[in-house]
């Protein structure tokens, strides 16, 4: 079978990524990825004639590129730590990644001179979530070395004698005076403000998690009930939360008198100004990109376009930083999230024919099923754990976060201006702010009181710990999802 231009070029985007993830293994040196580029290369030229053997090697030779990507990057220079218990002050230098329900944060250790010293992982609660160019100063009562690259499938690369501290307690968190992202927290704080000094907790908490990422003011006991019911994503500025709240803005507005255009950038711009709300991290920015590829793939209506353009994207990405693709769970949720909401949520929401289509309900469900089977596996494989009534948590609760997240920008703008008239000239909006407020807080008590009740059965949430076989249960979930994928396909061609 002869290939297209157009599928050759696809399958080497696939290529270049199994180069990196090969490369992780280490059973090939840089050396040997640097002559097989080269062989490919002179082999895709003088096969010109053969289109089957040119195709071969040209595939070839994105795989080569792949795992010489990888070699591209540079050795990390080790902190040493001066004793086994000491204080720091650093910088976060990669975006956190999770294992085993705790955030193991990257930092490059700051002498009191502005010097240097080394890379220092350390392992710290969930929340608050660190992003690159965080300032943290902190203590570390319990200190190990990992003795050259880990094994695991999930666990970031470690050089020689990587010093983890796994148990650390980070005391400041600041970021710069002058830097756009500090300006940017700054402006989220002040939301955040005005968000608390008009509707009361924990319905302002869920409100500024949902529209700023904000997560710092809710309790242990609120961040728990919504662990337990499987909705913690939806204020964790997740790639699957924004492709969801994308999904679900686009399914009510293109139907509408707007159209499909203006709803195009209506939505478009709304996420750009969600993305520069929430900090800008640069995992928000990749979920923000992802989801942007599924409103941009329903906008002109060509879901195979949209799987090309984010794989192309998921390219550029793992191009720029090799470790997303194996290491950034954040990274690889975005694009299990996405890749759902466009292959499978086509096919199944033709299945759901009890469901009524008012309101974009029915293409809600869908999406957010498609995330979820996609997702599953690789949550349990990380988190080790698994939300028993998740799947029915999250049907009950995304089909209102979209109408929250409309309702919610609307009404924030409201309490901003409340908030400045109040501190500034002393004339108080209150109960306006409460009369515009009771739709959106009724959509946020359901979300709550939804949480709490499903989160109050004693198998909500459930260990799932497969041992040396997680990777064996990740591979073999995934090639039951395709193979279900590749038959509903078949069956429809």
């Amino acid at each position: 079978m002869i290939l297209s231009r157009y599928q050759i070029f696809r399958a080497g985007l696939i290529a270049f990524l199994c180069g990196v993830a090969l490369s992780y293994t280490g059973v090939i040196e840089f050396f040997d990825a640097y002559v097989l580029g080269i062989f490919f290369s002179v082999s895709a030229f003088f096969a010109r004639k053969y289109s089957g053997i040119r195709t071969a090697c040209i595939l070839a030779l994105f795989f080569s590129v792949g795992l010489c990507r990888v070699f591209g990057v540079g050795p990390e220079k080790v902190f040493s730590p001066p004793a086994k218990n000491f204080s720091f002050s650093a910088k976060v230098v990669q975006d956190s990644y999770f294992q085993r329900g705790k955030q193991i944060a990257t930092l490059e250790v700051i002498e009191k001179d502005g010097i240097s010293v080394g890379v220092l992982r350390a392992t710290v609660p969930l929340l608050p979530v660190y992003h690159i160019g965080d300032t943290v100063s902190g203590t570390c009562s319990s200190l190990k070395k990992i003795q050259g690259k880990s094994g695991g499938i999930f666990i970031a690369p470690q050089s020689a004698n990587t010093p983890l501290c796994t148990f650390a307690t980070i005391l400041h968190k600041d970021e710069s005076a002058f830097s756009v992202r500090g300006t940017l927290s700054r402006v989220r704080d002040f939301f955040g403000a005005a968000i608390h000094e008009g509707m009361p907790s924990p319905q302002a908490d869920l409100l500024s998690g949902l529209l700023i990422g904000a997560q710092g003011s809710f309790s242990s006991e609120l961040a728990t009930i919504f662990r337990r019911a499987g909705l913690s994503h939806i204020v964790a500025v997740s790639g699957s939360n924004i492709s969801l709240v994308i999904a679900g803005l686009w399914s009510i507005f293109s139907r509408g008198r707007i159209g499909r255009r203006r709803s195009f950038w209506i939505i478009f711009f709304g996420v750009t100004f969600f993305v520069l709300l929430t900090g800008a991290s640069s995992a928000t920015v990749r979920s923000g990109i992802m989801g942007c590829l599924v409103l941009w793939a329903q906008y002109m209506g060509r879901l195979a376009q949209g799987g090309t353009a984010l794989l192309l994207a998921a390219v550029i990405m793992v191009a720029s930083n090799p470790q997303l693709l194996l290491f950034n769970v954040g990274f690889q949720l975005s694009c299990l999230a996405t890749l759902g909401l466009m292959v499978y949520s086509p096919h199944i929401v033709t299945r759901l024919t009890l469901i009524p289509t008012a309101g974009g309900l029915r293409d809600i469900v869908a999406q957010t099923i498609s995330a979820l089977l996609f997702t599953t596996p690789l949550l349990i494989t990380v988190f080790q754990t698994f939300s028993v009534v998740g799947f029915f948590a999250n049907i009950l609760v995304v089909p209102v976060i979209a109408p929250i997240m409309t309702l919610g920008f609307g009404w924030s703008v409201l309490a901003v201006v409340s908030f400045l008239l109040q501190h500034l000239f002393g004339f108080s909006t209150q109960w306006i702010l409460m009369i515009a407020g009771m739709p959106l807080y009724g959509f946020l008590s359901y979300i709550v009181h939804t949480a709490s009740l499903l989160s109050s059965f004693s198998f909500a949430l459930t260990p799932v710990d497969f041992g040396r076989w997680t990777p064996l249960f990740f591979t073999a979930s995934y090639i039951v999802i395709a193979a279900w994928m590749w038959r509903i396909r078949q069956a429809k061609a």
